[in-house]
């Protein structure tokens, strides 16, 4: 029989993770307002209201953008075909707008690219929208612009090389458009402030170390038609949530999620061949508050015989059939895990849920299995802080666990109580329960 307490309590997660054979669907965002990049003279600035699009939630900011005079910037000019390319700023705009046009020697030239190192290590610029005239950034461009918070990219962008925002720790949100047909490794490594980031562009591999030390990135919103995860890519993502293996993806990289301690559940389909090594290492990690010991709650779905069933085992995963309990890592096929499903919808939509007979290891506060010392010095904690008028840490359950004589109250009678008992059990004189404990010494007295 199901214990439908811990299915509930566990399902609810996987309720926001799946909705389609199971599988863990990236979100889909509504058409996104586009800011109006107009052109302005070197000595005028223009209100542009930040993008909704990178954020759910919109903002009232509005940013006074800027064009930068051409003095300083330095380019490379090709007069053959018109163009210029970006090879360094020099200036003090904060908010800043690249420039479309240049002039030299009474030539027009058309900007189509920012250079290498353009912007290396600049600790001035904040926001910047680039023109659509830009085909081209070239690898490490933004590298180390520790104060970069936002930029916009135009349509138009056809290659983004390696490394361009490496090291940007304030950059938030960002959008990467559709005409993009390249992106290179190491695209966002240590952005440590981004959020979320929206992958418009139709690319097939989502690239090494592409998010790599982004702890606090949680949302993702990927094209279709990806066919690998490659190696660390994900790595070190502790705020991501969710994520989804497209029925797409042939192959997981080395490391790909390794570290992304928020992922509970993920769903590998049959598609995937390969899975390299500590692909999933730590995911579902949560800590235990109260011995401070890492508790592992992290469930794979998949089909047998698949490369799933394979890392599982070289993992010491453990293979459950039938039933989720509270601790991990598992292993579960997509079969029984359906099953699963179907039996928690069924249960759900009865007119009236029987109530769940629900276990009280009464006086184990820290859910060690035992009851010691530990938990009396525990409940002694709570107490104390609530005779503080500081708020309690206990969960519903350890209140519970901790009203050793169930009187309502936790207090320093519970601790006292389950320091005779541990007394007790330590010389031999009682090998009961803390319950039966209460009843037959406590009670009596």
């Amino acid at each position: 029989m199901y214990n439908f307490k811990k299915v509930i309590a566990f399902t609810a997660a996987g309720a926001v993770l799946g909705v389609s054979s199971l599988t863990v669907p990236f979100s889909v965002f509504a058409d996104e307002a586009e800011t109006e990049i107009s052109t302005v003279s070197e000595t005028e600035t223009t209100s542009v209201t930040e993008s909704e699009e990178p954020t759910e939630t919109s903002s009232d900011e509005t940013i006074e953008y800027e064009k930068a005079p051409d003095s300083s910037y330095n380019f490379e000019y090709d007069d053959t075909n018109g163009i210029a390319k970006l090879a360094n700023y020099k200036g003090s705009v904060e908010n800043l707008i690249l420039p479309e046009k240049v002039e030299k020697d009474g030539k027009e030239y058309t900007v189509s690219a920012i250079k290498y190192y353009a912007f290396k290590n600049n600790q001035t610029i904040k926001n910047v929208i680039v023109p659509k005239t830009y085909k081209t950034i070239e690898k490490w461009a933004f590298w180390g612009c520790s104060n970069l918070k936002t930029i916009q990219l135009s349509e138009g962008i056809e290659e983004m090389g390696q490394s361009i925002f490496n090291m940007c720790y304030s950059l938030e949100s960002i959008v990467i458009p559709e005409s993009v047909t390249v992106l290179k490794n190491k695209l966002f490594s240590n952005c440590t402030s981004l959020k979320k980031a929206v992958i418009k562009c139709k690319v097939n591999v989502v690239g090494m170390y592409m998010f790599d030390g982004c702890r606090n990135l949680e949302e993702v919103v990927l094209p279709d038609g990806i066919t690998e995860f490659q190696t660390n890519c994900f790595n070190d993502c502790h705020s991501l949530k969710k994520i989804t293996i497209p029925d797409t993806v042939i192959a997981i990289g080395d490391n790909a999620f390794s570290e992304c301690n928020s992922i509970d559940f993920i769903k590998i389909p049959d598609s995937v061949k390969t899975i390299g090594k500590n692909a999933f290492y730590r995911c579902g990690i949560s800590i235990d508050d109260f011995n401070y010991k890492e508790i592992n709650k992290f469930l794979m779905v998949a089909d047998k015989e698949t490369a799933a069933e394979i890392y599982a085992e070289e993992n010491d995963f453990d293979m459950k059939s039938e039933i989720v309990s509270d601790k991990g890592p598992y292993f579960m096929t997509t079969e029984t895990y359906e099953k699963y499903l179907k039996s928690l919808e069924e249960y759900e939509s009865r007119e009236e849920n029987p109530p769940t007979q629900k276990f009280v290891n009464y006086g184990d506060v820290n859910s060690d299995n035992t009851v010691d010392s530990k938990d009396a010095v525990q409940i002694l904690i709570d107490y104390a802080k609530r005779l503080a008028d500081l708020p309690s840490d206990f969960n519903e359950d350890q209140r519970e666990a901790a009203d050793v004589n169930c009187d309502g109250e936790v207090n320093s009678t519970d601790a006292v109580i389950v320091l005779r008992y541990y007394s007790n059990q330590m010389v031999g004189l009682f090998s009961g329960t803390v319950k039966e404990f209460v009843e037959k010494t406590i009670k009596q007295q």
